[in-house]
């Protein structure tokens, strides 16, 4: 913090760049700042000046000790209290989330609470008729509903907050998930994309006349489906990450279900993942999973 210029060398964290949801009309920067307060009350650094970098796992051990902690902490330990102290939503952020909590009728005193449902991203890139044959993960929607169901089962949930850039999938699974009630954030506050369409592909067409800002609504979907009692979605994605690591904030062990062949390829326990899914037979596997990941569990089968 305070002023002048950062010594030549000095670690400033900064907002810059790639944020490619963001309306370029609404925010023509295109990054956090957009969305969150100022991170630092340090003068901002010029994007020509600004070098995006890993960060070093020295800095972690470092503040550790500057901090007289008992153990050296991790990257995974800096990243999280960096979300937790440092990104605080701006008014215009903070506005809308509230808005959309009370539209779904989730908001404070409502009888149902984000804590009492289970949180669902089913990501474009895994959806069967979408082309994503070719990416190796056309996963079918039969697949998230039964692994919905049985991890709403698992913890009493009422119901279910779905989250998709697919329109066919928001019209169509509420229904699969019966007797599951389904919330979902309103249209109203995305962009349409058509089937067969990519998202940032939509947005680049329609942010100039658009009075919607992508950015921000994807951004206030992540922290609804952050504050749901469980999770299922692809959590090797950028987006279902960072879903689970603010859930870890609030848990220290936070339940999530990540479908995808990644993730069902490294989850330790495989069988009971199976299980979820019903008997773990060849015939039932061929069934609900691609073949790219029949094959990476045919020991399992």
């Amino acid at each position: 913090g305070g002023g002048g210029e950062p010594a030549d060398g000095a670690a400033v964290l900064t907002a810059s760049g790639g944020m490619r949801y963001a309306n370029k009309r609404l925010c023509p920067q295109r990054d956090l700042s957009c969305y969150f307060e100022p991170l630092s009350s340090c003068p901002p650094v010029s994007v020509s000046k600004a070098r995006a970098v890993k960060t070093p796992p020295a800095v972690a051990v470092d503040l550790s000790h500057l901090l007289g902690l008992r153990r050296e902490r991790d990257t995974w330990w800096l990243r999280k209290e960096l979300i937790k102290y440092i990104f605080r939503l701006n008014r215009n952020t903070s506005n809308m989330l509230n808005r959309v909590t009370e539209e779904m009728q989730l908001g404070k005193g409502a009888n149902t609470q984000l804590s009492d449902l289970v949180g669902l991203h089913v990501r474009r890139g895994d959806k069967k008729d979408l082309g994503a044959k070719d990416r190796g993960e056309p996963f079918p929607d039969a697949m998230y509903v039964i692994a919905t169901k049985a991890v709403a089962a698992e913890i009493n949930a009422k119901g279910v907050l779905l989250a998709s850039s697919e329109p066919q999938t928001l019209r169509t699974l509420p229904q699969q998930l019966l007797p599951l009630t389904t919330y979902v954030m309103p249209a109203k506050y995305f962009v349409h994309v058509p089937n067969g369409h990519t998202p940032h592909k939509v947005v680049e067409a329609t942010q100039s006349i658009s009075s919607q800002d992508e950015g921000r609504s994807q951004i206030v979907q992540l922290l609804l489906l952050a504050r749901t009692a469980a999770f299922v979605g692809t959590i090797t994605s950028n987006f279902g990450g960072l879903v689970t690591k603010l859930m870890g904030m609030r848990t220290v062990s936070p339940l999530a279900l990540d479908l995808s062949c990644e993730g069902l390829r490294w989850m330790r326990n495989v069988s009971a993942v199976w299980n979820v899914f019903g008997s773990p037979s060849a015939k039932h596997a061929k069934e609900f999973f691609p073949a790219a990941c029949r094959r990476a569990h045919t020991v399992t089968v």
